[in-house]
């Protein structure tokens, strides 16, 4: 009879260690499984996190870079050219140079009257919108000296501070404003350095407004509808095909002659910065390398 009730025992403890080492089983696939979901839902958000950007931007567009390389050999004068890719994020560059802005500098002034407004350190007033305007659709010398005046609360040499530290912060790292401009009927002037820029500079504000990541979404916004009004399209914007349509900022001043654009073509958005500095010919031949960098990208 004991020995019954031991086999029975036994019995009943393999039993048992059958369906321990089961559930043992069964508990590790469970935490294999989470493992493998957890890798996966992490993965999944990290590729939703990764927006394009100009910091993450690809070097690439080697063959365009040759063909404009070609094409600018023959020309007068020095040329710095940057275009970016806005759906694939490659870019490339040549002769990435600091050079005088001329009226580019505008873009950087207009950043920073929208960054202020955001501060609330001031009010997108009517005012402010009529000299934002005239500023970047005619290109107005004294609408930037009025709005350098403006942001320095009447000191034209504190609005060009708060915009080079704006540059500084926001990785505009080799633009400097230097002064107000002229031509201007504005008397109240001044002179701290001579203003610098880059064709990548300018590529770089061009992309963060174009990607809703200039100050913030809505500045980003307004930024962008004001250089689609603009009306100073004789350079980039001519040397597109009709009904096709762009965002630009022109510069000239002496032996300079640059254009910064954004363009919304049928097979890609790209940006295409052209500086050029003693070439004769220069509007033409920046309306050429339009017209080559639109025919590369459709």
């Amino acid at each position: 009879h004991m020995m019954k009730r031991t086999k029975k025992v036994i019995a009943i403890m393999s039993v048992l260690c059958v369906m321990g080492s089961f559930t043992m089983h069964a508990d590790k696939v469970s935490a294999a499984e989470a493992a493998t979901e957890q890798t996966t839902t992490e993965s999944s958000k990290s590729m939703k996190k990764e927006v394009k950007s100009y910091s993450n931007g690809k070097k690439g567009l080697n063959k365009l870079k040759k063909k404009l390389k070609k094409q600018i050999k023959g020309y007068h004068g020095t040329h710095s050219i940057y275009v970016k890719n806005l759906d694939t994020n490659e870019w490339m560059v040549i002769n990435n140079k600091k050079i005088r802005p001329a009226s580019t500098i505008k873009l950087y002034n207009m950043a920073t009257v929208y960054d202020q407004i955001s501060k609330k350190k001031m009010k997108e007033s009517s005012y402010v919108k009529g000299q934002m305007k005239s500023m970047i659709t005619v290109s107005s010398n004294d609408a930037y000296n009025n709005l350098l005046i403006k942001m320095g609360k009447g000191s034209p040499a504190k609005g060009i501070r708060m915009i080079n530290k704006f540059c500084k912060k926001h990785g505009y790292k080799q633009t400097e404003a230097g002064g107000t401009l002229s031509p201007s009927s504005t008397r109240n002037t001044c002179w701290l350095l001579r203003s610098h820029t880059t064709v990548k500079d300018l590529g770089h504000i061009l992309e963060d407004i174009y990607r809703g990541q200039c100050v913030s979404k809505s500045a980003s916004k307004k930024m962008l509808n004001y250089l689609k009004k603009q009306q100073r399209k004789w350079k980039i914007p001519a040397g597109l095909p009709k009904g096709v349509k762009s965002a630009n900022k022109t510069g000239e001043v002496k032996t300079f002659e640059h254009d910064a654009a954004i363009v919304f073509s049928r097979k890609a958005d790209y940006i295409i910065v052209v500086m050029t500095d003693g070439d004769g010919a220069a509007i033409s031949h920046i309306r050429s390398i339009s017209r080559t960098v639109y025919k590369y990208f459709n």
